[in-house]
């Protein structure tokens, strides 16, 4: 499923990544096997986030929408809740 989302990502991006839909596959699997966390709340996966949770300051790979979802105030949202289950400094 993230491999999929990713795809999209990835097209709205207009990046030039040629990796395959196996390719993303294999790269999430990567990932989340090395200290990353996908990150979603629903039980319809309208995006998510992949962040390195071992690092301080954590990293944030990846943070993605739905194109069908999306103005509708739930990126800002996610990211929100993203940021209150990081516990993440949000001071400027």
């Amino acid at each position: 499923m993230l491999a999929h989302i990713n795809k999209q990502l990835i097209g709205d991006e207009r990046h030039d990544n040629p990796m395959t839909l196996q390719e993303l596959k294999e790269r999430m699997r990567m990932f989340i096997n090395t200290g990353y966390n996908a990150l979603s709340r629903r039980r319809e996966v309208i995006g998510y986030a992949l962040a390195d949770m071992t690092r301080k300051p954590l990293h944030l790979r990846q943070f993605f929408i739905d194109r069908g979802y999306r103005r509708k105030g739930l990126g800002t949202r996610a990211f929100h809740l993203l940021l209150k289950k990081l516990e993440a400094d949000t001071r400027i």
